[in-house]
Order: C-alpha cells, then structure tokens, then sequence
C-alpha cells in the first residue's frame, strides 16, 4: 500500500497518509501560514537497499595493500568483486544482519506533487 507525506520545504517530509490529498490536507491544517506544500509517495527501504558489496571487497582490498604487499590490491578483485552472485550474497549476508541490529527507520521520497491552498480547498 502507498502512503504519503508532506513538506514546506521540500528538504524534510513527514507524515504517513493514505493519499496524497490527504496528506494536503494535514499539511494545511497543521500549518497556518503556508500557502503551498510538497507531498510524495514514501519509499521504504531496507538495509540492503544500500549495500554495494563489490565497493566493500574493493575497500578490503585496499587496506591488505596499504598494509602488505602492492599486489595485494588487486587479491579480491578477479574472484569476487567481478563475480555478481557472490556480490550479492555479501549483500544479503550484511544487510540481513544490519537489518537484524539497526533496521531502517527513516524513508525516501519520490513523485512528488506540489498543493496550493488556494486551488486544494
């Protein structure tokens, strides 16, 4: 199910409504002195949603060659960093555990739509 929520300044969204309309209307009622709000369509996410495995490998790489020897940088990068299955099981791997520790609590926002109290009323 969609849910929405509004802005004044199209930085900061808030509000989990059933409709765009709806969450217009809130917007309107909460805040006197506006005279237009922004309202998109929430996009939850998991943790997963921002994991790029091959950029993890390509940091553990580094560090083994910032430590040993130079062609150390290039250990991972053949085996797993091209090899997309085992990118994606590294991404399930960690995002299943940040999700288990320190799950997403925060949304994005897309589609959005600009009210004007003149014209919403």
């Amino acid at each position: 199910m969609k849910t929405y929520s509004y802005s004044t300044d199209e930085e900061y969204f808030i509000g989990n409504y059933e409709s765009a309309e709806n969450a217009a209307e809130n917007a309107f009622n909460d805040i006197e002195d506006i005279d237009e709000v922004f309202v998109g369509e929430n996009k939850k996410h998991t943790a997963h949603d921002f994991i790029i495995a091959s950029r993890i490998l390509e940091d553990i790489s580094d560090v083994a060659s910032d430590e040993g020897p130079k062609c150390a940088q290039y250990w991972l990068y053949d085996g797993l960093v091209k090899d997309k299955e085992k990118c994606a099981e590294l991404q399930k791997l960690i995002g299943d555990w940040i999700e288990l520790n320190e799950p997403v609590k925060f949304f994005t926002v897309d589609n959005i739509v600009i009210f004007n109290r003149i014209e919403f009323k």
